[in-house]
């Protein structure tokens, strides 16, 4: 066998091509929704687990963000009081974009 036709055999094969494309076009064609204010015993509620929250430790944070609900998992990486920033790993979010903090495993 040549090298060309050895070569052939290992390209890259999509058995279902534009599909992911496909995909990624219908989520940005889903509808936005508008944030849901928190009711004051929620807000308090979320306070509370946003106390008690470690660096270090597993968390599900939900937030809202550019008209979509979105859960991020991670580990706690700390809150920047200045900036008003909640960090998962690398990813920041704006402390009042959080509608839901759930402590645990990942």
């Amino acid at each position: 066998m040549g090298i060309y036709k050895r070569a052939v055999q290992f390209t890259p094969f999509a058995a279902l091509r534009g599909y992911y494309e496909e995909l990624r076009a219908r989520e940005e064609q889903l509808e936005k929704v508008e944030k849901v204010e928190l009711m004051e015993d929620a807000a308090e509620l979320l306070q509370r687990e946003l106390e008690t929250l470690e660096r270090g430790r597993p968390a599900e944070i939900v937030y809202f963000s550019d008209g979509r609900y979105v859960s991020l998992r991670g580990l706690f990486s700390g809150i920047d009081p200045v900036r008003r920033t909640l960090k998962i790993v690398r990813t920041e979010i704006d402390l009042d974009a959080i509608v839901q903090i759930r402590r645990g495993e990942l």
